[in-house]
């Protein structure tokens, strides 16, 4: 795969997978509202960042994790609660 030019190696191709399905597993979750919560903005920049072929940071894979555990431990409208 191509990105910006320049092919993606098998690992950073699995990196981009691994994390896409994640944010897209965390997008799905959010409940549906008339306007667009900052969480689900960051989610899909985080998506297209990684579609750029860029990793994401540490502290973007740490807020991940927090909002994989807010949802799986508070469940339906865990991005309601503050995230940082």
């Amino acid at each position: 795969m191509k990105v910006y030019g320049r092919s993606l190696s098998e690992e950073d191709e699995a990196y981009k997978e691994k994390w896409q399905s994640r944010l897209k597993s965390l997008d799905a979750s959010i409940s549906p509202s008339r306007t667009v919560p900052k969480i689900r903005e960051l989610i899909w920049s985080y998506i297209d960042q990684l579609d750029r072929g860029h990793k994401l940071t540490k502290k973007q894979i740490e807020i991940v994790s927090t909002w994989e555990y807010k949802r799986d431990t508070i469940g339906e409208g865990w991005e309601k609660h503050h995230v940082e």
